[in-house]
């Protein structure tokens, strides 16, 4: 899934553990790409983005989870650009 930063609302941590060890997963308006489980950071997005899926309908979403190895520099990175969008 590819986000341009001008469509990212807010970028938070939000650490959160998922039934599916590896993502991407789809539910309520909400994808998760989970890594081990985990994801640690929230995008909220400014409206609703499509995931294309190889199998399966295409899915619109509000709110991104991603995993960040270091979710602290990934949040400065991201919150830099989308200061700068």
């Amino acid at each position: 899934m590819v986000i341009p930063v001008q469509e990212i609302e807010s970028a938070v941590p939000a650490q959160r553990h998922w039934a599916g060890f590896l993502g991407p997963l789809l539910q309520d308006a909400i994808a998760a790409f989970p890594v081990a489980g985990s994801t640690e950071i929230v995008l909220r997005l400014r409206q609703p983005t499509v995931v294309w899926r190889v199998i399966g309908r295409d899915a619109f979403v509000t709110e991104v989870y991603v995993h960040a190895d270091d979710y602290r520099r990934m949040l400065a990175m991201i919150n830099s650009a989308m200061a700068v969008a």
